[in-house]
C-alpha cells in the first residue's frame, strides 16, 4: 500500500480574520489546514487520476487519523476527476490533511499548470 500526504499545493488565498477584523495566523501550512477557531467548516478536496495503475483512494483526515470523507477511482482506461465536499464541526487547532492511498506504484494524481487538484476550507458558522 502506497500512502502519500498531499503537501505540494500552490496556496492562492491563505487568510484568516478575527471577529474584530484583524489579520490572524494563516490557516494553511505545508498542505495542512489548522482551524483557527471552533466552528463549522466547509472542506473540499478534488483530484485528477491518471489513466493507468490500479486504483486511487483519497481521504480527508482530522488529526492525522480520523477519516472525515473519501473519494477515489478504480477506472484505469481513462483519466478521472472526482472529489468531495463535507461540512464538519472542528475544534480550535484541529489539523485537516488530505491523503492519497493506492494499491500500486503506478497510481498517480495528474499535476500540471491547470488546477485539477484542490484542497479548500472556509468557515460557514462560528460555534
Amino acid at each position: 500500500m502506497w500512502t502519500f500526504y498531499l503537501t505540494s499545493y500552490t496556496t492562492n488565498i491563505n487568510v484568516y480574520q478575527t471577529a474584530a477584523g484583524a489579520a490572524g495566523t494563516a490557516p494553511f501550512s505545508g498542505g495542512t489546514f489548522t482551524a483557527p477557531v471552533a466552528g463549522w467548516y466547509h472542506i473540499c478536496s478534488f483530484s485528477r487520476f491518471r489513466n493507468s495503475g490500479n486504483s486511487n483512494d483519497v481521504t480527508i483526515l482530522s488529526g492525522g487519523s480520523t477519516v472525515l470523507g473519501g473519494y477515489g477511482n478504480a477506472v484505469t482506461y481513462d483519466w478521472r476527476t472526482t472529489g468531495i465536499c463535507i461540512d464538519e464541526f472542528l475544534s480550535a487547532n484541529t489539523a485537516i490533511t488530505v491523503r492519497q492511498q493506492s494499491g500500486g506504484g503506478s497510481d498517480c494524481l495528474q499535476s500540471t499548470g491547470w488546477p485539477y487538484n484542490k484542497f479548500t476550507v472556509h468557515t460557514i458558522a462560528n460555534s
